[in-house]
């Protein structure tokens, strides 16, 4: 999170705001950087399951009850990614390719829209949002129900926050992990 001071100076024009933040905030990981991946889970069988597993795998209610992905621990863990890239950026400079891979899914722009048309004209909330583009529509949508409404106007889509960009791809399982 920026400082009142940073926030201060990002429409400063004499400073390059994203050499900026880029030397003044470490990054929340590096390059190369090997993370993993917490989920709800539980110990079924001598092994792990995961609620996020998709349907069918497992019937309902033969697993127990789901562990928080706060407690588990990493020999459970079956997800890891390797850091690609990390940079900052501003939140409305996101496009729909990386909507896309920030999970936003056509059915969940449908839900929106239909959503909206109960309530209002879609074409007049997407103006409020700046954008024609279904898929930004639905990640500007979720992301400012995700701020709390106290901090709208820092981190809200309208307050165009610098933001973390973090890529990865998947990996297997580094050998020094136990």
């Amino acid at each position: 999170m920026l400082s009142s001071e940073v926030r201060a100076e990002k429409n400063n024009p004499n400073i390059p705001d994203k050499n900026f933040i880029e030397k003044l905030i470490m990054p929340p990981c590096e390059k190369g950087d090997i993370l993993y991946v917490r989920e709800t889970w539980n110990e079924w069988e001598g092994g792990y399951v995961y609620k996020a597993w998709p349907d069918g795998i497992l019937q309902p209610g033969s697993y127990g009850t789901w562990r928080p992905s706060t407690n588990m621990p990493k020999a459970a863990v079956h997800i890891w990614l390797k850091v690609t890239d990390v940079r900052v950026e501003r939140l409305q400079d996101i496009t729909e390719e990386q909507t896309r891979a920030e999970g936003v899914l056509w059915s969940e722009v449908n839900k929106t829209y239909n959503s909206l048309f109960e309530h209002a004209n879609v074409s007049t909330q997407m103006e409020l949002y700046g954008t024609t583009n279904p898929y930004i529509f639905e990640f500007k949508y979720t992301w400012n129900k995700t701020v709390d409404k106290k901090k709208l106007e820092i981190y809200g889509w309208s307050a165009n926050p610098w933001v973390w960009v973090i890529e990865f791809e998947r990996c297997e399982k580094p050998e020094e992990i136990e």
